[in-house]
C-alpha cells in the first residue's frame, strides 16, 4: 500500500505542477482597474464620492422628477382654489334698445316699463306719465361687482331715455345709481363651501409632499445602499487580492522547498489548492465588483458600460442612542404614518360639511339706490335690507348616511393609525436589534482579524526555524485570508444594518 501511495503521488507531480501555473496571477494582470492600485502600466478609474453620487442621482432619475412634478401639480391645484376664495372685480357693460307692442300695436309710453331695470325708474315714469306716441328707447348700463369669501358688494349705473315723437313733449331721461351688499353668516362651514375646498387640497398637498418626501428618502436609501455595497466590493477585491499574493508566496515558496526534498507533495498540493481557491475568489470579487457598480450606475443615470470607482467615506452613523429614542423619532418623521393622520382631517372636513347640511343657513343684503329723472328734475331713493334663513326640510336621509359613512371612516383611520404604530415600532427594534448585533460581530471580526494575523506570522517564523511544519503554516494562512474575508463582510453588514435602521426611522 505503501508503494501504491508513493506512485500515485509521483504521477500526480507533473499535474500539480500544472495546477500551480495556472493558479498564480502575474503581476501585470492584476485587477487593479477594480480597485484603482497604482502602477507603471496603471490609469486610475475615475473615482466618484457618495456627495456627487447623490447629487446625480437626485438631478438625473426619472423617478425624482416625476416626484416632484406630482408635487409642482398638487401645488397649481391648491393654488387655483386658493384663487376661487380670493377676491375677485368684475365689471360689466350694456347697451340696449327697445320696443313693446300688444296686438301687434306699439304701447303708449305712459304704459311702457322703461329699460332702466331699476325700480326706482319706474317710480320716476309713474309720478310724471306722458301722453305721447311711442318711440324707442334706449338704456345703457354698468356695474362693478367684488366679491369674496362669503361676501359680495355690486355697484351699478343706469342711464334709460324714453324717446316721443310728439310735439309737445319732451324726451324723458332718467339716470340711476344704485350700491348693494350680501353677506351670508353661516351655511354649514366656517369660512364656506369654498374655505373646505381650500382646507381639504391643502392637506391633499401636503400629502404630496409626503409622498415627494417619502420617494426621494426610499430613492435615496437605495443609492446609499448600491454605494456601500459597491464599496464594500472594492474592499473585499483590494483583501482578496492580497490574500492571493499570500498564497501564491507560499506557493512558490512550497515549490522551492518541494524542489530540496524539504516539504512533501501532500505540502505542495496544499499550496496549490490554496492559490487556485484565492485566484477564483479574485474572479468571484470582480465579478461582485462589477455588478455592484452596474446596480450603481443604473440610479444615478450612468451607461451600464462605463468604469469608475467609488471614493472610501465615513460609515453611516446611528442617528440614536437607545431604542426609546429610535422608536420615538421614527413614529414623528414615518410619512406614512403622518399620511393617515391627514387622510382622517380631510375626512373630518367632509363630515363638518355633511353635518352643516342639517343646520339652517343664514344670509344678510342690503343696497340703496338712487334715481334722477333729467326731464322733470324729481328724484328718488330706494333703501332695502334683507335676512335671507335657509331650513333644511328633507333629503331622503342623504346626511345621516354621509355622516354615518364618514364616522365609520374615521374609526377604520384611527385603527390603521394604531396598527401601523406597532409595525412601525416592531421594525424599528428590529433594526437597532440588528444594528447593535452587527456592530458587536464587526468589533469581534477585527479582534478575530487581527488575533489570527498574527498567529500567521508567528507560525511563518516558526516555520523558518523548524518549530512548525508547512502543513501548519499553510492552515494558519487561509484562517488569515477567512478572518480577513470575515472582516470585511462584518464591516459591510454593519454598514448596511445602519442604513436599514436610518431608511425603517424614517430618514
Amino acid at each position: 500500500m505503501k508503494r501504491i501511495a508513493v506512485l500515485f503521488f509521483a504521477l500526480m507531480i507533473p499535474v500539480f505542477s500544472g495546477i500551480a501555473q495556472d493558479a498564480q496571477v502575474p503581476a501585470n494582470q492584476n485587477p487593479a482597474k477594480d480597485v484603482q492600485a497604482s502602477g507603471p502600466a496603471q490609469t486610475p478609474l475615475p473615482s466618484v464620492t457618495l456627495r456627487e453620487v447623490i447629487d446625480a442621482a437626485l438631478s438625473g432619475s426619472d423617478s425624482i422628477r416625476i416626484l416632484e412634478g406630482n408635487l409642482d401639480v398638487g401645488k397649481a391645484v391648491h393654488a387655483e382654489n386658493v384663487a376661487k376664495n380670493s377676491f375677485n372685480l368684475a365689471g360689466a357693460l350694456s347697451y340696449g334698445v327697445g320696443e313693446n307692442y300688444y296686438d301687434g300695436k306699439a304701447l303708449e309710453t305712459s304704459q311702457m316699463q322703461p329699460s332702466t331695470p331699476t325700480v326706482l325708474s319706474s317710480i320716476l315714469s309713474k309720478a310724471a306719465p306722458l301722453s305721447v306716441t311711442p318711440g324707442i328707447p334706449e338704456s345703457a348700463q354698468g356695474s362693478l361687482t367684488a366679491s369674496g369669501p362669503l361676501t359680495s358688494a355690486t355697484m351699478s349705473a343706469a342711464q334709460s331715455i324714453q324717446p316721443i315723437t310728439s310735439s309737445t313733449a319732451t324726451k324723458s331721461n332718467f339716470s340711476s345709481l344704485g350700491v348693494s351688499v350680501s353677506q351670508t353668516i353661516w351655511n354649514g362651514y366656517v369660512g364656506g363651501t369654498a374655505q373646505a375646498a381650500i382646507d381639504k387640497s391643502l392637506l391633499t398637498l401636503q400629502g404630496k409632499q409626503f409622498t415627494a418626501d417619502s420617494g426621494k428618502s426610499s430613492f435615496l436609501y437605495q443609492v446609499k445602499q448600491a454605494y456601500y455595497t459597491m464599496l464594500s466590493a472594492q474592499r473585499t477585491l483590494a483583501v482578496r487580492l492580497t490574500i492571493l499574493d499570500k498564497q501564491n508566496q507560499i506557493l512558490n515558496q512550497m515549490k522551492a522547498v518541494y524542489d530540496l526534498k524539504q516539504a512533501s507533495l501532500i505540502d505542495l498540493k496544499t499550496a496549490e489548492v490554496n492559490a487556485r481557491s484565492a485566484a477564483l475568489d479574485v474572479e468571484s470579487g470582480r465579478n461582485d465588483l462589477r455588478s455592484a457598480r452596474v446596480k450603481l450606475a443604473n440610479l444615478v443615470g450612468l451607461a451600464n458600460d462605463r468604469e469608475f470607482s467609488v471614493a472610501e467615506a465615513e460609515d453611516p452613523a446611528v442617528p440614536v442612542s437607545t431604542l426609546e429614542d429610535a422608536i420615538s423619532t421614527g413614529l414623528k418623521q414615518r410619512t406614512d404614518l403622518r399620511q393617515i393622520d391627514l387622510n382622517r382631517k380631510s375626512n373630518a372636513v367632509d363630515l363638518a360639511l355633511t353635518r352643516g347640511q342639517n343646520l339652517p343657513s343664514v344670509s344678510v343684503s342690503g343696497g340703496v339706490n338712487y334715481a334722477y329723472d333729467w326731464t322733470t328734475s324729481k328724484a328718488a331713493e330706494q333703501v332695502n335690507l334683507g335676512v335671507k334663513l335657509g331650513l333644511p326640510i328633507l333629503d331622503s336621509g342623504l346626511a345621516d348616511r354621509t355622516i354615518a359613512e364618514k364616522s365609520t371612516q374615521d374609526k377604520v383611520y384611527e385603527t390603521q393609525s394604531a396598527q401601523l404604530r406597532k409595525s412601525i415600532a416592531s421594525d424599528i427594534t428590529d433594526a437597532f436589534n440588528n444594528v447593535s448585533l452587527a456592530m458587536k460581530r464587526l468589533d469581534l471580526a477585527k479582534l478575530n482579524a487581527e488575533t489570527v494575523d498574527a498567529q500567521f506570522e508567528l507560525t511563518k517564523t516558526q516555520n523558518q526555524y523548524g518549530t512548525a511544519t508547512n502543513q501548519d503554516m499553510m492552515t494558519a494562512a487561509v484562517n488569515d485570508a477567512n478572518a480577513q474575508a470575515s472582516f470585511a463582510l462584518a464591516k459591510s453588514n454593519a454598514q448596511l444594518a445602519v442604513l436599514q435602521l436610518q431608511n425603517v426611522m424614517g430618514y
